[in-house]
């Protein structure tokens, strides 16, 4: 038979003593903790993967808008949260790249005054084959004369970020490509960026033309088309832009493009130099480059910038 104890003489229940307790209370603090730093890993994770380009062959899913501008297929693997980083403003206590930043701000100012100088110098057909994209004709509408100081200051912010963008890759992002002119010069101005001003301008505004005419038929592709790209991304909504947030990026980038190559073509320091007994006169001049690397057909930045 079994034997019964006796327990009427105890009086209380056996509990846990301060050693025990304590050590119970630090291993449930270490679970929530540790659950607690898991859970923020995977929404880390979680975000990290929104901003990354995923595979995403089916035409059905994608807008006329995407299939147009094959995004998708460009930044396939990249997280696009890292490009956009390599366009942002530099800190102000790096003055390297804050040199590059203020040297691109004169360049395109002076540019922009290099276009109305023409209007100045009664050379009114200037803008009309300016703002035209068909190499045989001129526009019936001229580029236009006045900008809003707020608008031209975000214009001149595009190709800002664009050059920045541009010197951070060669050091950080291999999918940047650069023809080996370009990237000569680019590497050039690099080492300039503690020299004077006039000497850091003059580089800034010879890279700006390199970049530009980049045929599609190098070896390298454009890095101006693939910058295009990168600001076609909208980190906070983790997505890609739409055409009426993303035109005005285009618009900005189309103002540069065209000042820079007018500059580069018509440079304002010789234009006093033409008199009518030239057999070339400044529209003509200018036609040379516009006809080559402004218009569509010609297999240039501008059938995809536009």
């Amino acid at each position: 038979m079994h034997q019964l104890r006796d327990y009427s003489n105890r009086r209380y229940f056996s509990v846990m003593g301060e050693e025990e307790e304590e050590v119970s209370t630090e291993l449930l603090n270490g679970l929530i903790a540790s659950s607690i730093q898991e859970a923020r890993q995977r929404d880390e994770e979680h975000y990290r993967t929104l901003n990354r380009v995923k595979d995403n062959t089916s035409l059905v899913t994608k807008t006329p808008w995407l299939r147009h501008t094959q995004w998708e297929q460009t930044f396939m693997g990249k997280d696009m949260e890292e490009l956009v980083k390599l366009t942002e403003s530099p800190e102000v206590r790096d003055n390297d790249e804050r040199s590059l930043w203020d040297s691109t701000s004169r360049v395109i100012n002076q540019c922009w005054k290099g276009f109305l100088n023409c209007g100045e110098r009664g050379w009114s057909l200037i803008p009309f084959w300016l703002a035209s994209v068909d190499r045989t004709k001129e526009n019936t509408k001229p580029f236009r004369t006045y900008i809003a100081p707020a608008t031209l200051q975000r214009y001149i912010g595009y190709w800002q970020q664009y050059l920045i963008f541009c010197m951070r890759s060669i050091m950080l992002e291999s999918a940047v490509q650069f023809t080996p002119r370009q990237d000569q010069c680019l590497r050039e101005l690099m080492g300039l960026l503690d020299e004077e001003e006039s000497v850091l301008d003059a580089k800034v505004l010879e890279l700006s033309v390199l970049l530009i005419r980049h045929s599609d038929y190098a070896s390298q592709k454009s890095s101006l088309i693939y910058f295009s790209g990168v600001m076609g991304y909208k980190v906070e909504w983790k997505q890609w832009r739409q055409p009426h947030d993303y035109t005005t990026i285009l618009a900005g980038l189309q103002f540069c493009i065209r000042v820079v190559m007018l500059e580069s073509a018509l440079p304002r320091r010789y234009r006093d130099d033409f008199t009518e007994d030239l057999d070339m006169n400044p529209v003509d001049k200018f036609r040379t480059v516009r006809d080559k690397w402004l218009v569509d057909g010609e297999g240039t930045y501008d059938q995809v910038i536009c």
